[in-house]
């Protein structure tokens, strides 16, 4: 968490599936952060070229401390939900999130 309080986050994005989208995807993975209360650390925009993207972005969230992704769709990662999921929730949309457990088990435990 921020001194806010607030949850951080990191935003990706393949800038190759992006392409003359980008700039939008990234406001719209700034605006999802904000409407969903959480801190934008950065936002991540690595090509095909790169040499393992999901490592990295793991990197980031460990050394940010993030909370969750925004990714503005599944293909940006690549097959590798389960992967990131592991460490990190991943949002691709207000309804549509992969959380490290389930929903259940957070409500049973706020009420009991």
């Amino acid at each position: 968490m921020t001194p806010s309080g607030r949850p951080r986050a990191i935003g990706f994005l393949r800038t190759d599936i992006a392409g003359p989208h980008q700039k939008w995807l990234e406001t719209t993975i700034r605006s999802l952060a904000k409407r969903l209360g959480y801190d934008l650390c950065k936002t991540i925009a690595l090509s095909a070229q790169t040499a393992d993207p999901i490592s990295l972005l793991l990197d980031q969230v460990e050394r940010t401390h993030a909370e969750a992704i925004i990714v503005p769709g599944r293909v940006h990662l690549d097959g590798h939900i389960k992967r990131v999921v592991q460490r990190v929730d991943v949002i691709f949309d207000v309804d549509d999130v992969e959380a490290r457990w389930p929903l259940t088990d957070v409500i049973g435990k706020c009420h009991p």
